[in-house]
């Protein structure tokens, strides 16, 4: 039998549930796929009773790698807590597919190794474009210390910043962030810290009043203007590929500062991508 069948009575395999993924997948982006699988579902023939072959075993995890290579692109979209729970979930979902391909098949169809690798080429692409930011979620300041080895990582492409080692950092903001390249090192940095999948750079400025005192930080995207009396305190280690040295802050450096009694406010750049600062 060709591959002539029609997607009528065909039915979408029980084991896919995209959970918040669905509302931002569009079906006119995977219905071709969806109706691929059908015809090659529908060309199965198990009439005669026989046990199903490795393609059919395979056919529910091949659309399953199909929906997220084309679901995966439309990621960027959505707001900044359903984009981190949506790359959690596709992983997740590539996870299983790894786990059934391990208990179902001796040798894995050639056709689901290929989708599975191209699912997994969608989401490194969409990890990354993200703007991985890493935010102090402590209740104290941070004192910054120095990177672990392996920071910043092996790789000629992308940008990364990060606070000077010594630098004091409020509950709340963001001690570096990286795009378009792997830092794995920096998930060890520090107990605390949380990386959020923003859209844009930012930096962290520090303010001092007439006197030269710190008075508030003011987190903005890297095209906005930075406020008067501003230090910025996230400095460039590869910007465009290209490695660069750390400064050593002089003596007094206001971002070494210790808070004033009372607390020091924090303020975020008013965006629509961005969610409870």
């Amino acid at each position: 039998m060709g591959f002539e069948g029609q997607q009528q009575g065909f039915q979408m395999p029980a084991c896919l549930d995209f959970g918040p993924m669905a509302h931002f997948t569009t079906w006119t982006a995977l219905l071709a796929h969806w109706t691929d699988m059908a015809r090659l579902a529908r060309a199965i023939d198990h009439s005669d009773g026989a046990d199903p072959g490795p393609l059919s075993l395979a056919l529910p995890h091949i659309i399953t790698c199909q929906a997220l290579i084309h679901a995966l692109p439309e990621v960027l979209s959505l707001s900044e807590a359903e984009r981190s729970a949506a790359i959690d979930l596709a992983a997740a979902m590539l996870t299983r597919v790894d786990a059934a391909c391990e208990s179902t098949f001796n040798a894995v169809p050639e056709v689901l190794s290929d989708t599975r690798r191209e699912a997994e080429f969608a989401l490194d692409d969409l990890r990354l474009q993200c703007c991985w930011t890493l935010i102090w979620d402590g209740d104290v300041p941070l004192i910054v210390p120095e990177p672990p080895d392996g920071v910043p990582a092996r790789g000629d492409e992308g940008t990364l910043l990060l606070a000077l080692p010594g630098s004091v950092l409020l509950p709340g903001t963001p001690v570096g962030w990286w795009t378009n390249r792997v830092e794995p090192m920096l998930g060890h940095f520090v107990p605390g810290l949380r990386a959020r999948p923003l859209l844009d750079g930012v930096q962290l400025w520090r303010v001092v009043d007439a006197d030269g005192l710190w008075c508030r930080d003011v987190v903005l995207d890297l095209d906005q203007d930075p406020p008067d009396n501003a230090t910025p305190l996230l400095v460039p280690r590869v910007v465009g590929g290209l490695r660069l040295e750390m400064p050593n802050p002089v003596h007094g450096w206001i971002g070494g500062a210790q808070p004033p009694l009372g607390g020091v406010p924090v303020k975020w750049p008013e965006q629509a991508d961005t969610e409870e600062r």
